[in-house]
């Protein structure tokens, strides 16, 4: 019997008895959720862990746990208000807190009544999408779903983390809209898109811009060719418009909302104003065309300064992201900053190394500072596969690049915001982490390229 049978078989029982693999699923996830809360309470690998049940590779949990513990004494004291506003960015916090007193322990493995609930869901929606895709290519379904089974992607699913709820957000949000353009617009994939949402706001609320923006133009481009109605354009927006109504832009206020930014860009337009006044009245004579112009070059001046005042912003934000982790190891391209747009434009090849490529072989065998050598050995075969899903998905689009449509928006709002993490985190561990959600959309392409690379080279050597 050959891969391909074994995998039909094993695809026809999954689908045969759902409820009893998802019953294996949460047990197999609970396992090993306690198998490490185990060792992080004991003395073994004690170089990793802090020897009450957090791991080095997951400092964010300590934080986490900690703000939780605050939260769960509101919670005792009916003080539901202040439970609310506190930690208005920590969602997750707020979830664990209810978790710690719904169950009584204030310890982390409690949480793995959540944990492990969003690692099923998220096997469940990515092997679901890849079958939407892909229909009666089983293979896809299986290696697709071994996605979560990376030991990187496993391991952060047990911790005190936002990225598991990020993740499972992202799967289902495919899962909807794959179905959407696949089916038309329904109830059921309507709520998955908004649970999708949902969750991604609530645990990146600053991705709401990259959305919006994405979605909006996929959207008015859909209309214009009429593939899309308006009604299905407004339910799936609406969670997007009103999320974005009452989202405080922290980064793009610090932008546009800085008194200091404010009389920068007044003092450029009414100094060029003055330019082209002092210009227009030298040249008495001149036509309309010249008025032109010179509103033109206003115009183009303050574009300008408005970029390099982005620019200088997302430098800003990559010394605070260096300054807030200094002590962390696998640190990347430390002295570089944005002074200009012309900065960001040169700086582009090296971001798209470093946030589609990173960690590079040179960091594969060395020892990490939180996670040991083993850390970085795993993280290396795990590169090493991304960079074999990469060659599928290029030997894919190569083929026929319209099979990248049901999934579109989200490649490309993946794309952007991997390109933003080489940009503004010069930090490999935290780019390796923090992008593994928008890895997604690509593994499920990319893996479906490496199956049909493989048989195209299998049926060449039968020729031959």
């Amino acid at each position: 019997m050959n891969i391909k049978a074994i995998n039909e078989t094993l695809v026809r029982k999954i689908e045969k008895n759902p409820i009893k693999v998802i019953v294996l699923l949460l047990l197999f996830h609970i396992f090993v959720s306690v198998a490490f809360s185990l060792v992080a309470y004991s003395s073994i690998a004690s170089n990793l862990h802090d020897g009450n049940g957090l791991w080095n590779f997951a400092k964010d949990s300590t934080l986490y746990h900690k703000e939780a513990i605050s939260l769960t004494q509101l919670i005792n004291e009916s003080a539901w208000q202040e439970w609310w506003e506190s930690y208005p960015y920590h969602y997750n916090v707020k979830l664990i807190s209810l978790v710690y007193w719904v169950s009584g322990y204030s310890l982390p493995i409690a949480f793995e009544l959540v944990n492990s609930l969003m690692w099923v869901i998220s096997v469940i929606a990515i092997y679901a999408s890849s079958r939407l895709l892909f229909h009666n290519s089983h293979t896809t379904y299986i290696l697709t779903a071994l996605f979560f089974f990376q030991p990187s992607i496993l391991m952060s699913s047990t911790q005190l983390l936002r990225d598991p709820l990020l993740i499972a957000g992202v799967c289902l949000l495919c899962y909807g809209w794959i179905d959407f353009i696949k089916n038309k617009l329904n109830w059921q994939n309507l709520l998955f898109i908004y649970f999708g949402f949902g969750l991604i706001f609530s645990m990146r609320s600053y991705l709401i811009d990259i959305l919006l923006i994405v979605f909006m133009l996929y959207f008015a481009w859909s209309l214009f060719r009429r593939k899309i109605n308006l009604a299905s354009t407004f339910l799936i927006l609406l969670p997007l418009l009103a999320f974005q109504l009452n989202y405080e832009h922290i980064y793009t206020s610090s932008i546009i909302g800085d008194p200091a930014r404010k009389t920068y860009l007044n003092d450029t337009k009414i100094n060029a104003n003055a330019n082209a006044n002092a210009n227009a009245n030298a040249n008495a004579n001149a036509n309309a065309n010249a008025n032109a112009n010179a509103n033109a070059n206003i115009n183009t001046d303050v574009s300008i300064k408005i970029l390099d005042l982005i620019s200088a912003r997302a430098s800003k934000m990559r010394k605070g992201f260096y300054n807030v982790n200094a002590s962390s190891g696998s640190k990347i391209d430390i002295d570089t900053s944005f002074e200009s747009f012309t900065d960001v434009l040169e700086y582009f090849p090296r971001a798209v190394q470093v946030g589609f490529l990173s960690p590079f072989p040179s960091h594969w065998i060395e020892p990490g500072k939180e996670t040991g050598r083993i850390g970085r050995i795993l993280s290396g075969i795990e590169t090493i596969i991304w960079y074999a899903i990469i060659a599928g998905f290029i030997f894919l689009i190569t083929r026929n690049i319209s099979i990248l449509k049901p999934l579109a928006p989200m490649l490309i709002i993946a794309t952007i915001i991997i390109l933003l993490l080489g940009y503004i985190v010069p930090n490999i561990g935290a780019i390796y982490r923090m992008r593994q959600g928008f890895l997604i959309p690509f593994f499920i392409f990319g893996v479906h390229g490496i199956q049909i690379m493989m048989y195209s080279l299998l049926e060449r050597l039968r020729k031959k």
